[in-house]
């Protein structure tokens, strides 16, 4: 097989742009539009190059933190009061792409007003800052208009609310920018334009990612985590699936690079649930056939979307085809044998066996037998390829360990890294601190969240007494945390204040002997008297997070 390497990295950037857009009518082109006002307005104000590049990107990505279309259509219409969380969500997940780093803190700021920012004394660049406020303005302006409503009969109003908003909550050069380019009709009439992808597309710098990168795989697992990361009983699916078609293509003799492709189309095959609602999604039962329709167009709309991205190659079709059957009864093309070639085969039985290998809403996850007996009747039906199934069973404890060491890794990485930007953040507000505490913030509630998330790990280990290997790697790493999170408050607090540095720094110590004690518990398999040291803990920690009262932590901790 020859390899197309390079991908357009525009039209990446846009295809994902356009699956969030896509999650909803009234957030239609959404991003789209915003990404519009930035650039006319950083065009007017002349910023560098490089700046207005980082800005275009983060409008056309600013809500990827947002993950369920319930939850975009909220922010939307002004009805999330939460703003930070997609927020802080959107900076993590670009931050983790080398090349998307750059707008990262930009994202994260989007909803922060001019008075916060000053205030935070993030000691921003005066372009950087401004680049802020310009997606600030643009997402609000964006978010104002009504999609049921000609575009000229409301911008007057639009405008006029605008220029009412406190005077602090807007740069003023930011602001008087849009008063002026706000008055031409061209500037409204422009955001209707059928070809403004198109033009967005174009207003990107024209560059390449190569397909067998290191780089291009990163970005193939951060998406493939926006999409599994959106409910609880797919966190870990697009990992497997990809890890299980990687391995039964090298079985089958496919190259190194085609092995890589695999890979790639596992993380993406899913792209098209972007557009699906979670209550369909976490629908606890079987779905109705009303239900049945609206899952199926997903596989359509991956299709779509990849087919926007020049660069592929089989990628494409691999990812989307994963749902079409031999007879011709699968969705969306019913593609029947002939047109389904052997990399298609490998993904629907992929997909297949690690679905069944995996709890969902509705069920656990089957045993062996149950998965072997089930996949040897999709074959008698001439649903699935007999010579891959046949791959799958031969070599089913290999495989079935390799994916679920995969999918373990993804969901640590889950816990530790991401769900506490997605949970309940009620109880740990991360910006109660004094301005003089502030250096370092998005540090510390990373790491904070973290703590959160591995304690409620461990808890779920703890109380069902088992694995216990499981339980001291946590942790092992609960332990990291405690030791990363004191040496950067020992950095930031022992500036403002020795003092409270010092008590602070305590506080952390006794939180690491309680840990050891932990340990020493699980390691003699008494685990209730860890759980209920692991109680005291969490209790001391919630505390901590939840008052940011520097002066109490001493006490809180004995």
């Amino acid at each position: 097989m020859e390899l197309r390497s390079a991908v357009n990295f525009p039209q990446l950037i846009v295809a994902i742009c356009n699956a969030m857009d896509l999650a909803a009518p009234a957030i239609y082109h959404h991003q789209m539009r915003t990404a519009y006002i930035t650039k006319v307005l950083a065009d007017d104000l002349t910023l560098p190059d490089a700046v207005k590049d980082q800005l275009l990107i983060a409008a056309l990505l600013h809500d990827i933190g947002a993950l369920t279309p319930e939850e975009k259509v909220l922010i939307h219409q002004f009805e999330e009061v939460d703003t930070l969380s997609h927020c802080v969500k959107g900076e993590f997940i670009l931050s983790c792409i080398p090349r998307l780093k750059p707008a990262s803190l930009i994202v994260r700021h989007h909803h922060t007003t001019y008075k916060n920012l000053s205030d935070k004394k993030l000691a921003l660049e005066e372009n950087l800052l401004k680049a802020i406020q310009i997606l600030f303005i643009s997402d609000l302006t964006e978010r104002k208009l009504d999609r049921n409503e000609y575009i000229l009969h409301q911008n007057s109003d639009v405008i006029d609310d605008i220029k009412s908003s406190p005077h602090d909550m807007l740069h003023p050069a930011v602001l008087e920018t849009f008063m002026d380019v706000s008055r031409q009709d061209c500037f409204w009439l422009d955001m209707m334009n059928p070809n403004l992808p198109q033009k967005m597309l174009e207003a990107l710098p024209p560059r390449n990612v190569d397909l067998l990168s290191e780089e291009f795989m990163q970005i193939a697992n951060i998406f493939g985590d926006i999409i599994d990361f959106r409910s609880s009983f797919t966190i870990t699916h697009s990992t497997g699936v990809s890890e299980c078609a990687a391995r039964l293509a090298r079985l089958m003799g496919f190259s190194d690079a085609e092995v890589t492709l695999f890979e790639i189309a596992g993380k993406f095959h899913d792209l098209g649930k972007l557009k699906i609602p979670n209550y369909v999604l976490d629908k606890n039962g079987r779905l109705t056939k009303d239900e049945f329709q609206i899952i199926k167009q997903h596989t359509y709309f991956t299709h779509d979307l990849l087919s926007q991205i020049d660069g592929l190659g089989p990628i494409t079709p691999w990812a989307a085809y994963h749902h079409e059957r031999l007879d011709g009864s699968g969705y969306p093309f019913h593609l029947s044998g002939d047109r389904l070639d052997l990399g298609a085969r490998i993904m629907a039985v992929a997909d297949i066996f690690t679905a069944l290998n995996e709890d969902r809403p509705y069920r656990k996850a089957m045993p062996r037998k149950d998965i072997e007996k089930f996949l040897k009747s999709l074959e008698a039906k001439n649903l699935i390829d007999a010579t891959v199934l046949n791959v799958l069973m031969s070599n089913f404890e290999h495989i079935s360990k390799t994916v679920d060491k995969s999918q373990a890794k993804a969901k640590k990485f889950y816990i530790t890294r991401f769900a506490s930007l997605l949970g309940d953040r009620s109880h740990l507000n991360m910006l109660v601190w004094d301005n003089k505490f502030s250096t370092g913030v998005r540090d510390i509630d990373e790491q904070r969240m973290a703590i959160i998330n591995i304690m409620n790990a461990l808890f779920a280990y703890l109380q069902g007494k088992e694995q216990r290997l499981t339980v001291i790697e946590l942790l092992e790493d609960l332990e990291e945390l405690f030791l990363d999170y004191t040496e950067l408050d020992h950095m930031i607090l022992h500036e403002a204040d020795d003092e409270k540095s010092f008590s602070y720094r305590k506080s952390n110590e006794h939180a690491m002997s309680t840990i050891k004690q932990i340990r020493a518990s699980a390691v003699a398999d008494e685990f209730d008297a860890a759980l209920k040291t692991l109680k005291l803990l969490k209790k001391w920690w919630l505390a901590h997070v939840g008052k940011g009262d520097m002066e109490g932590l001493k006490a809180a901790a004995h």
